[in-house]
């Protein structure tokens, strides 16, 4: 939230024009004792009685009381209608008071962004209100030749959004660590050994022939099964020529 010495720099605009309104008197008065709401809702009877720069420097006094009441959304509605209606005058002191209430904002959304069960967007909510921040401390800034205290906060709002982007590029680290874990690789191991049949148990051949063998072992494997074809077929011609010869004696 904005401090009160930040909001008071730009200090209540107490106008001749209205001095004899008692809502602005009973304004004035609840706000000189801290009584900020008071001095809101007074500010905002007598903005009815005014008009043209009257109504603007009315409007920007009920803006700066509802800042400092926590009333975000009223001082930023009332700044800006304030500053549509003043001259160059108010729009400098609007844009300074527009500026603290944004980045009375971003604070709030920081720290919510840093409680328990904050959405992973809510850092960047904050990012953006310190932007518009900046934005209206740059515009409060060069309106006047020299003014210090809108240039300090020119550049708090610049180092603010520094730190809340490297706040955020850590979250979504870590948000993405979470998600993600870095896993060990799985190690090498060898394949598990294959189920064997009780038949291609009892035929050796036909197990090797079912794996993956060098072209070496291939050439070997395939003079083995022609070396036992020759003998099969030897054998089978021996045995032919012994019947054979046992038909002839026959005769």
């Amino acid at each position: 939230m904005a401090s009160r010495s930040q909001a008071a720099l730009t200090a209540l605009l107490a106008l001749a024009l209205l001095a004899g309104c008692g809502d602005f008197r009973e304004g004035l008065s609840a706000f000189e004792a801290g009584r900020f709401e008071e001095a809101r809702d007074a500010f905002a009877r007598a903005e009815e009685e005014a008009s043209g720069t009257a109504g603007a420097e009315v409007l920007y006094n009920r803006a700066l009381a509802a800042l400092l009441a926590g009333d975000h959304r009223d001082a930023e509605a009332a700044a800006a209608r304030a500053a549509e209606r003043g001259d160059g005058a108010v729009a400098g002191p609007c844009a300074l008071l527009r500026g603290c209430v944004a980045f009375s904002r971003s604070e709030i959304a920081a720290e919510q962004a840093r409680g328990p069960g904050a959405e992973p967007f809510a850092l960047q909510v904050a990012v953006r209100y310190a932007e518009a921040a900046r934005d209206f401390f740059r515009d409060a800034a060069v309106s006047r030749p020299d003014w210090p205290e809108a240039r300090r906060n020119f550049e708090r709002a610049v180092s603010a959004i520094e730190a809340l982007q490297r706040e955020k590029a850590e979250a979504d680290r870590n948000r993405e660590r979470v998600a993600r874990p870095d896993l060990p690789p799985e190690p090498d191991l060898p394949p598990p050994p294959e189920e064997v049949s009780p038949s291609e148990e009892a035929d050796p051949e036909t197990r090797v022939l079912e794996t993956e063998l060098a072209p070496a072992q291939v050439r070997r494997l395939l003079d083995r099964l022609v070396e036992k074809e020759r003998e099969k077929l030897a054998l089978r011609r021996s045995e032919q020529r012994a019947r054979a010869a046992e038909v002839e004696k026959d005769w």
